[in-house]
């Protein structure tokens, strides 16, 4: 094939790969690099809550999100992950889309969302408990969001009237949208002119209001009665107002508890000419926290719903804080509060916050606490709204202190304290509190009751080591210190001989609260301390070498006898050659890390002794007087005195004189075939002798 041919073909192939790698490749991306977005609804209304999902190109980048042309979030990602949440602003209808925009790297990702339209009806109240009076009118406020912008609309309002009435009245409005499709608008409600003659609001009930129903738009509700409000407090006056009939026929306006059945008012009232009746009504200072029902019979005319209403007289929120003498919230105290003007009571108990929150009506109470039934604290206190009150209760805080006789605190003791008292009602109760003291040596008890004896049991490792009766006086806080009781302790130290050892130092840590002991044996090996009650680890030094360490509980007076059995120990060392046989002036080195080194030469019958030594880790080394430089070296642990065996291989011992086992060996093949050579001479000689005979 020619070179201009075979160049053709090759520009064919490059031109083939460059057409099928993807464009996003050649520009240096790769697929998981895109930016993806996941919505949790791909449609709302205007104000409702979205929340996104995606991921940047760069990691810990800085995000915006966009609706349509509306910043709507931004933030940081977590690494390459964004979740972010937005209300959807307001916007016209239509489909835009939600994009996410990785500041850093420039690029974006995008996902469709449409904003849809929605309506809204409410009435206008002054505040929760608020109605309409028979016979006024509401105004109903009007809102459209995500309409087309600039336009007009024309929803339907319907109002129905409350059972068994249930008419509908309707009506149509407009308003125009504004450039994001939002359009706000009110009616009133009865008006004649928007829903027609039959409007009214003469009827007590529930009425309804929809926008839009035969579009399933939005509905509301409202309440007509006879009171302005449903809700009253004693010394309150009610104004009654009933619509709907002749001018100058009589009525009689009843007020009636409801629970009880109890008629708490007749009043007799007269039309007016345009067939109101009004008549007004003070809740009396000893009314009852409940509901309350009114009814205005007329003389003629019967409405197709009777003019009857509840109310209700639901008391103050009352919070009600118990605190002892110091001040802190006590939980889990019964709080007694009797209304005075109805010898009415009432009973509930603090939570874990010391805090409860009662309904109680104007007027005197007088309130009672109770700590496991024993009467604490009183407290008389006039209502006349919400409000908080303090009561402060006979309780106090009881701290319990256990040291030693220098004022060391004594940790992690257990204590047991036991009490009585009596009750309310005369009865003895018998209690108890249990715990340990913390690191500071200290147990609280908090708000417990004054002006009785508690006995405290302390103790430590099972052992009681104190008992005392505590009266506890009332006062915010009190201090009951316990002592720990000193020990006399004396300690002997000897060696494996049980020969008692002088100067030896003596360390004690008491276990539980790190009490330190230390002192130093005289010439009769014995050492005495006081020291604290409890359990202690031991140690016994000499200078700076650990002997022995143990564990000796002091729950009274104490005699201990410490065995040190490494210490003062003979170890003999016997340094035998290749054959076991005793080598004698071999120089033996003892070196150990607590007493340095000690060196002696090996007797006749190859052992060489060493007194006062400490036992151990140790290292033992052989060697040949002027031959430093061919030795034998032991690593051991001595615990107890004995012999211990060093053989030197390279070394046979001949009487006095002592061979290298390489030398030794050399001449015994020396020998030997001296000796086979002068047995084969031998042998020769006589064979030869033989013949010649």
């Amino acid at each position: 094939m020619s070179r201009n041919g075979f160049s053709m073909i090759l520009a064919l192939l490059l031109s083939a790969a460059i057409a099928f790698v993807p464009f996003g490749l050649v520009a240096g991306q790769t697929s998981d690099q895109a930016i993806q977005i996941t919505s949790t609804r791909n449609s709302a209304w205007v104000g409702e809550p979205v929340h996104i999902v995606s991921n940047l190109l760069t990691s810990n980048g800085q995000y915006r999100v966009f609706l349509g042309d509306n910043l709507v979030a931004s933030g940081t990602a977590t690494g390459i992950d964004v979740a972010a949440d937005f209300l959807v602003p307001e916007m016209p209808y239509g489909d835009y889309n939600i994009t996410l925009v990785d500041v850093t790297a420039g690029e974006n990702g995008t996902t469709p969302f449409r904003v849809i339209i929605n309506w809204y009806i409410n009435p206008i109240l002054s505040s929760s408990i608020a109605q309409i009076q028979e016979g006024n009118a509401v105004v109903l406020n009007l809102t459209l969001t995500g309409g087309l912008p600039s336009t007009v609309y024309h929803p339907d309002i319907m109002v129905t009237l409350p059972d068994p009435s249930a008419t509908n009245l309707t009506g149509i409005t407009s308003f125009t949208t504004s450039a994001v499709g939002t359009a706000r608008g009110s009616v009133s409600f009865p008006d004649t002119a928007l829903f027609g003659s039959g409007a009214n609001t003469l009827l007590a009930g529930t009425y309804t209001a929809y926008y839009n129903k035969t579009d399933f738009g939005p509905s509301t509700t409202f309440s007509v009665g006879l009171t302005g409000v449903t809700q009253y407090h004693r010394l309150e006056t009610v104004g009654i107002r009933a619509v709907g009939y002749k001018a100058g026929e009589t009525a009689t306006v009843i007020v009636k508890n409801n629970s009880t059945g109890a008629t708490l008012s007749s009043a007799s009232v007269t039309a007016s000419s345009s067939g109101v009746f009004s008549s007004s009504w003070v809740v009396p200072a000893n009314a009852q926290i409940g509901n309350y029902l009114i009814t205005v019979n007329a003389q003629n005319t019967h409405k197709a719903v009777p003019d009857q209403q509840y109310i209700l007289i639901p008391g103050y929120s009352i919070l009600i804080q118990t605190r002892n003498l110091a001040g802190a919230l006590v939980p889990q105290i019964q709080v007694q509060a009797i209304d005075q003007a109805v010898n009415a009571k009432y009973m509930n108990t603090t939570g874990s916050d010391g805090q409860i929150t009662m309904k109680l009506e104007t007027g005197s109470v007088v309130f009672s606490v109770f700590w496991n039934n024993v009467s604490v604290g009183d407290l008389t206190q006039s209502i006349s709204g919400n409000t908080t009150i303090t009561i402060v209760c006979r309780l106090a805080t009881l701290k319990v202190d256990v040291q030693n006789k220098d004022g060391v605190p004594i940790s992690f003791v257990n204590l047991n304290i036991d009490f009585q008292y009596v009750t309310a009602n005369g009865t003895v109760q018998k209690s108890k509190y249990s715990g340990q003291t913390d690191a500071l040596g200290t147990f609280n008890i908090n708000s417990t009751l004054p002006g009785i004896d508690y006995t405290v049991s302390a103790s430590l490792y099972g052992t009681v080591f104190s008992s005392n009766t505590v009266n506890l006086p009332p006062v915010a806080s009190y201090i009951a210190t316990i002592l720990c009781p000193s020990e006399t302790l004396s300690v002997t130290i000897v060696d494996y001989g049980d020969t008692a050892l002088q100067n030896m130092r003596l360390e004690l840590v008491e276990q539980n609260s790190g009490i330190f002991y230390s002192s130093q044996t005289g010439s009769s090996g014995t050492v005495t301390l006081s020291v604290t009650f409890g359990q202690y680890d031991v140690r016994v030094y000499k200078g700076n070498v650990l002997l022995n360490e143990t564990v000796i509980n002091v729950f009274g007076d104490k005699l201990s006898k410490i065995h040190c059995d490494t210490y003062n120990l003979q170890v003999s060392v016997k340094v035998i050659d290749y054959f076991g046989n005793s080598i004698p002036n071999v120089n033996v080195v003892l070196s150990g890390t607590d007493y340095g080194t000690m060196t002696k030469q090996t007797q006749t019958n190859g052992v060489a002794t060493f007194t006062d030594v400490t036992g151990g880790n140790m290292q033992i080394t052989a060697y040949s007087p002027g031959r430093t430089d061919s030795y034998v070296t032991n690593s051991i642990s001595v615990v107890s005195p004995g012999t211990i065996p060093i053989k030197m291989n390279d070394y046979v011992s001949l009487g006095p004189f002592l061979l290298e086992t390489t030398l030794f060996t050399t001449l015994m093949l020396i020998l030997c075939s001296i000796i086979i050579f002068l047995a084969v001479e031998l042998y020769h000689r006589k064979t030869l002798r033989a013949r010649t005979a």
